[in-house]
């Protein structure tokens, strides 16, 4: 399952659409589809405390202070890593 789905399951459980049972509809799942990939999508450009994140972890890993054009590229990769890693099974 792709972290897409996952967010569309958790937002379709949150509303009602979604239960193991499966989707109500396939619009509802559409819908929570959407819904999931807009979220995402949002976390693409990072706000203050994501940037301060993104340079902690450099420094942490680099031992050198970065700026903020450098931290939106790590945090971008931060966020790929994230919605890209595989699910235990």
């Amino acid at each position: 399952m792709t972290k897409l789905e996952e967010v569309a399951r958790a937002i379709g459980a949150k509303r009602g659409d979604y239960s193991e049972a499966g989707w109500l509809g396939p619009e509802t799942h559409a819908m929570a589809l959407s819904e999931a990939s807009a979220a995402i999508d949002a976390l693409r450009e990072p706000n203050q405390a994501q940037l301060n994140m993104a340079r902690e972890w450099s420094y942490m890993k680099y031992g050198k202070p970065i700026g903020n054009d450098a931290a939106k590229g790590c945090w971008g990769c931060m966020l790929d890593a994230l919605l890209n890693e595989e699910q235990p099974k």
